[in-house]
Parts: C-alpha cells; structure tokens; sequence
C-alpha cells in the first residue's frame, strides 16, 4: 500500500510538472483528488488493511494528498504570474484604443454594393460618373475631344451644337462616355 501511494504521488508530481494550462492542472487533481480519483480509491482500500498498519499508512496517505495539493496550488499561481506577465506584454496602455463604429450605411447604399458584388462576380464592373449634367462634360468636353482627337474647327463644332431640333445638346447620350 505504501509503495502504491507512493507511486500516486510520483506520477501526480510529474503530470502536475508538465501542466501548461489551468484546465489541464484541473482535469489532473480531479483525476487523483476528486470523487472517483486513484488517491481517493486508495485511500478507500486503508478499511482492508490490518489494524497495526493502518495508523502508519494514513500518515503517509495524507502527506501524499497535502503534497499533490500543495503541488497543484504551487502550479496554478506560476500559470497565473504566467499569465499576467503575458498579458502586460500585449497591453500598451499608452496605446490609444479602438474607437467604437459609430452608426451603419443606408439601407440603399447596402443594397447597391450588394448588387455591385454580384454583377462583379458574373464578369460586370461598375462605373461611376456624375449623375447631373456639368457644362464641361457635355460641351467643353466634347469641343476638346473633336478638336484634339478629329482635328475638328470652331465652325465645325458650332454646327454640331446648332441642331435642327433646337435642342442643341452635346453628341453624347450621357456624361459616363466622356467622363470614362
């Protein structure tokens, strides 16, 4: 019996030794220590011993669970310090700290991107350009591209905006193809 409890306490040591976390050294006293551990079921078997024998092996039974405890606690306060110095090396308290988002987009600013994400991924792109008419994209634009690219003359460009119609508007359907 002597030599079983001594055996208990040998490999509790040794695998409260190789513990790295809290729920491990946990897991290790309720395997000796707990309600159906090998130290309590050992200690159960001290009613089978012969009486003269009894006193010698529950001194050494106890002193086998004050050292497993003792261990145990020795253990969970160097995880402990452990961890606290783990945790001081990532904090930066000088660091400033993430400020909250603060509200969200319009539901309609959501739906487009949604809708920009899928046509994107069926091979479309999405082009921006300005939705109200400017002078420049519809006039000057349009002078300057016919003069530099087609060697265009202000005459020819006067008749360009002299319609029949009297509307007088630019070549263009929109701004996009200029402004692209």
């Amino acid at each position: 019996m002597t030599e079983e409890l001594l055996s208990i306490k040998n490999a509790a040591i040794s695998f409260i030794l190789e513990a790295e976390t809290t729920k491990e050294l946990e897991e290790i006293k309720l395997q000796f220590l707990g309600k159906s551990g090998t130290l309590t079921a050992a200690l159960k078997g001290l009613a089978k011993l012969p009486s003269d024998k009894r006193p010698e092996v529950g001194v050494l039974a106890n002193e086998v669970k004050h050292a497993i405890e003792e261990a145990i606690a020795q253990k969970a306060e160097g995880l402990k310090v452990k961890k606290t110095g783990e945790l001081k090396k990532k904090i930066d308290i000088t660091e400033p700290g993430t400020k909250p988002s603060l509200g969200h987009l319009h539901l309609i600013t959501q739906a487009i991107e949604e809708i920009t994400t899928i046509f994107s991924k069926l091979g479309f792109s999405r082009v921006r350009y300005p939705e109200i008419e400017w002078d420049w994209y519809a006039f000057e634009g349009l002078a300057k591209y016919l003069i530099t690219e087609h060697d265009f003359t202000a005459g020819q460009i006067a008749e360009v905006w002299d319609l029949e119609d009297g509307c007088g508007g630019a070549g263009h359907a929109d701004s996009m193809h200029d402004a692209s």
